[in-house]
């Protein structure tokens, strides 16, 4: 909770300066200065929203992946059990239980 607040804070702290910096920019070079700012601030957004998608669907697939993997891991050892388990007892013989 307390470095949720502290990156709060450093966000809050780097737009006051992104916004001094374009209020600064806007009066020495005018609107053009602002616009291409803000073209490309808009041009790295839609490029991170993509990369957020297929990384949100490689996700999805190691999720899908682990959930196979777990349920054949819990099936092969339950089978690797029973079968263990039964070699087991056809190799005992009764004399040797009672013994």
């Amino acid at each position: 909770m307390n470095s949720d607040k502290m990156n709060s804070d450093k966000m809050k702290d780097k737009l006051y300066k992104f916004k001094v910096n374009m209020s600064c920019a806007y009066h020495t070079y005018g609107w053009g200065i602002i616009l291409r700012t803000a073209s490309n601030l808009y041009e790295d957004n839609l490029n991170l929203e993509e990369e957020h998608l297929v990384l949100n669907d490689k996700l999805d697939k190691y999720k899908k992946e682990i959930d196979r993997l777990q349920s054949l891991l819990s099936g092969g050892v339950d089978e690797m059990t029973e079968n263990l388990l039964s070699f087991s007892l056809d190799t005992v013989k009764s004399n040797e239980i009672l013994t």
